[in-house]
């Protein structure tokens, strides 16, 4: 899970869809694509993919091209990141 602060009134997506241009990697640093659900107060997201058990690293955006949909509810669009695996919760 990632908690997000400064985040306005919560997170949602510019198109409706579910958030897109995760990635996650396990202790091996390996990362592969990873689906993303934001939670009912809008203030985290839950990452996760079959490849992944225990994810300890997440990125978001990663690529040059990237052109994710994440926002807040104000319409400010997410920046890409890369977190520390002390960032992430179960």
């Amino acid at each position: 899970m990632i908690h997000f602060t400064g985040s306005g009134t919560g997170l949602t997506t510019r198109d409706g869809s579910t958030p897109d241009h995760f990635e996650i990697a396990g202790a091996d640093g390996v990362y592969h694509p990873a689906k993303a659900e934001i939670t009912k107060d809008g203030k985290s997201l839950r990452l996760f993919s079959d490849k992944v058990s225990l994810p300890r690293h997440a990125r978001f955006a990663w690529a040059d091209t990237a052109e994710p949909n994440l926002m807040n509810r104000e319409a400010l669009p997410a920046a890409a990141f890369a977190t520390d695996s002390a960032l992430l919760s179960p």
